[in-house]
């Protein structure tokens, strides 16, 4: 083999090693973008603070009182989960 054609050579492996390394970022890429938007959507229920708000507001409107005791209590361990969050982030 002569030096040039090792050169050539190694300007190709070069290049693929390139192209690999592209390739697996944009699968990486591809991969992540679902878990992404997952976690997004999560972090957009945690962050609603007036959720047990609302459920109170229906709750006192619906005439259905099981539906409406049913809304409240939902209110109400909202709230203690909120709570217990919050404490146990701390410790």
């Amino acid at each position: 083999m002569t030096p040039q054609q090792r050169a050539i050579k190694k300007e190709l492996l070069l290049m693929k090693g390139d192209a690999l390394r592209l390739k697996l970022r944009m699968e990486l890429k591809a991969m992540q973008r679902p878990l992404d938007l997952a976690g997004a959507g999560w972090q957009a229920w945690r962050s609603v603070r007036g959720l047990s708000t609302v459920f109170g507001v229906i709750g006192s409107a619906i005439p259905s009182k099981r539906l409406r005791r049913l809304l409240l209590s939902g209110a109400r361990a909202f709230l203690l989960w909120q709570a217990a969050r919050k404490i146990w982030t701390r410790l």
